[in-house]
């Protein structure tokens, strides 16, 4: 598994990352690089299925690689659900 941080900007509007992980390739860690397309709208804590980008054991098939998405908190706004949510004093 791997841990993400995005923006509160790139969960509602999607976004594409570069990832460096470490992996098991024939019994031999393996340093990597992926490209990760996040969709728009996800959720803290919502996880990603990369089938075939995991661990790959020298006789069985690859892993899938999950990456759990954490959303960094926005100085203005918060989500609940699918709402964004602002508070302002009003006069």
């Amino acid at each position: 598994k791997y841990n993400l941080t995005i923006s509160f900007e790139e969960a509602a509007n999607g976004c594409s990352k570069l990832i460096h992980f470490l992996r098991e390739v024939n019994g031999k860690e393996e340093h990597s690089k992926l490209s990760v397309k996040v969709p728009a709208g996800v959720k803290e804590h919502q996880k990603l299925k990369l089938r075939g980008e995991g661990d790959h054991p020298q006789y069985a098939e690859a892993g899938d690689l999950y990456v759990i998405i954490n959303i960094a908190e926005h100085p203005i706004f918060k989500r609940h659900e699918n709402d964004i949510i602002i508070e302002m004093p009003l006069s």
